[in-house]
């Protein structure tokens, strides 16, 4: 059996998420929960903290997270090219963000990449 590493929380902050009115009455109504309740619970299982509610929750929220469409963040890549020179390019979705060309090194063109690269962070 192999032990789960979890996240210690060691400082939070407070988020504004605007729900459905019918959501909060419906988890009053039905539980006895608020929102907030079930969102941090949700955070934690998502994240993976001491506080998360298990593992097949922690897995099942994973599951949910990877199966929503979220857009993917820009990636970069170095390569060379036909000439010989290095080129790079930054690519979200599958669409190319920017590039760049023509460097004599291949250290160059990833050092311009990266600088490029924090500018989508």
């Amino acid at each position: 059996m192999t032990t789960e590493e979890l996240t210690v929380v060691t400082e939070t902050e407070t988020v504004a998420v605007k729900v459905p009115v019918e959501f909060r009455q419906w988890l009053k109504g039905g539980y006895g929960l608020t929102p907030e309740q079930v969102l941090q619970a949700f955070v934690h299982d998502l994240y993976g903290t001491v506080d998360s509610n298990g593992s097949d929750e922690r897995r099942m929220a994973e599951e949910w997270f990877d199966r929503v469409i979220w857009p993917a963040p820009p990636a970069g890549r170095v390569f060379q090219a036909q000439s010989g020179q290095w080129s790079w390019a930054i690519e979200q979705d599958g669409v190319e963000l920017v590039c760049g060309a023509g460097y004599a090194s291949e250290g160059a063109a990833d050092e311009d990449m990266q600088e490029q690269l924090s500018n989508y962070t």
